[in-house]
């Protein structure tokens, strides 16, 4: 068995099959400026036998947020993650198609591991592909609570720990809470999730018996211990058509002026309730240079576990109408054909009557990249997909990786909102 006892956050990644294998290297992350820095990269999972469900599980996906808004509260707390059992029926388990992952080296096992980069989630838990041994461990303390969590792309139960975790080798959090995995599906080539960068409120209602009780994320830690001097995480993601390589980085405890151009715009977080328990905010959107609207002002969320960038149904058909796309039946996503993408115009979300472009090259999927989603190489796929139907009280879009791509983006914990901040890469046309 492997200890899952001192976690220690390294360093690089690089693609070396379809099979998602990694090559090892030497430790990057960086301690300074009271910021703590870890690499992330994408990676194509292929392991699932399709390679067409992106749309379909970020659907999913979006489907359990709207679900967990309307969760049952446990005694003493809202929960968002606490579903009753038809609920629970609803949500097929789909497997990760596109990772945003961190390498995770297990020193006391001499094992390395993947876990998700997700901020619509707050737990951190392992053992989707390697059991967790807190008996070769000094720090390890069962908590006496079970964990169980629902998403819309899997879900996993197991016992819950406190550990010692270990940042970049030389920075050590103690008495984090760790998920045990006895059973999970949906996660297959990574062996959980860094619930580093979340709502802590979103693990109310995931253990028991204690469903009231709450888990202290990873940065919540880091800034009550001392380590960070601000209670927030920044992400930036290069774009790249280069599956594997470090394209981007998460910085705990602060910004990096180096990262993004101009001045980070912090929005108030969204008007609905329901969105609230998450990273959010209100904002709009049109079309091109003559300002078409495609979504009235609305309330949804920022989320790295969401590949695509999904809007309501309305919304979205205005876009396809706007952008003369058809959709593709082999990937579920929208398609124009290459002779048709100089006649793509740019999408504009107004944040906080900030606003941010979207360019047309930041729609379209990586071409280089066609075929490993089941695409042919001559199509141009869009990376905006249809949320579902409107809800005057809801959570209505999600701005995921694909969008975050192109910004720098700054998660800051303590009341759930998002700053957003132009790069040099948002008008990239590597695409």
């Amino acid at each position: 068995m492997y200890c899952r006892s001192l976690i220690t956050f390294l360093l690089s990644l690089s693609f070396a099959s379809a099979l998602v294998a990694l090559v090892y290297g030497t430790p990057v992350v960086k301690v300074d400026d009271n910021m703590v820095r870890m690499p992330i990269a994408k990676l194509l999972n292929f392991t699932t036998g399709s390679t067409s469900k992106i749309l379909v599980r970020d659907q999913a996906r979006f489907r359990n947020f709207r679900l967990r808004t309307n969760a049952s509260s446990p005694p003493g707390g809202n929960s968002p993650y606490r579903l009753d059992e038809t609920e629970v029926g609803t949500i097929v388990a789909t497997d990760q198609v596109v990772d945003y992952v961190v390498e995770v080296d297990l020193t006391d096992a001499l094992a390395t591991d993947m876990l998700l980069v997700d901020t619509g989630s707050a737990n951190t838990w392992v053992g989707a592909s390697q059991p967790y041994a807190p008996a070769e461990s000094n720090s390890s303390v069962a908590t006496g609570q079970y964990i169980s969590v629902h998403y819309g792309s899997g879900r996993f139960s197991g016992i819950q720990y406190n550990d010692t975790v270990s940042v970049g080798g030389t920075l050590n959090v103690t008495n984090q809470g760790i998920g045990a995995a006895n059973t999970s599906s949906g996660f297959q080539g990574v062996d959980g999730i860094l619930g580093q960068v979340s709502v802590v409120n979103l693990t109310i209602g995931t253990l028991s018996p204690d469903a009231a009780a709450s888990v202290s994320t990873i940065t919540d830690n880091l800034f009550q211990q001392g380590v960070i001097s601000s209670n927030q995480v920044a992400i930036t993601f290069v774009p790249s058509h280069t599956i594997g390589s470090i394209n981007g980085e998460l910085a705990f405890g602060g910004t990096d002026s180096d990262k993004y151009i101009g001045n980070i715009t912090y929005a108030p977080i969204a008007t609905s309730p329901a969105a609230r328990s998450f990273f959010s905010t209100d904002q709009s959107i049109t079309y091109g240079s003559q300002s078409l609207p495609i979504m009235n002002t609305t309330s949804g969320i920022v989320d790295t576990g969401t590949t695509l960038t999904l809007i309501p149904s309305n919304a979205f058909a205005a876009y396809q109408n706007a952008t003369g796309a058809v959709m593709d039946s082999t990937t579920n996503m929208l398609s124009i054909p290459a002779t048709e993408y100089d006649n793509l115009q740019s999408l504009f979300f107004t944040i906080d009557e900030t606003t941010f472009e979207f360019t047309p090259n930041a729609q379209i999927w990586p071409r280089a990249l066609n075929t490993a989603i089941g695409g042919t190489a001559e199509n141009v796929y869009l990376i905006i997909g249809d949320a579902g139907e409107f809800t005057s009280e809801g959570i209505n879009f999600v701005n995921g990786m694909t969008f975050l791509e192109r910004f720098y983006a700054v998660f800051y914990s303590p009341n759930s909102t998002v700053g957003l901040a132009n790069t040099l890469y948002t008008n990239s046309i590597i695409n």
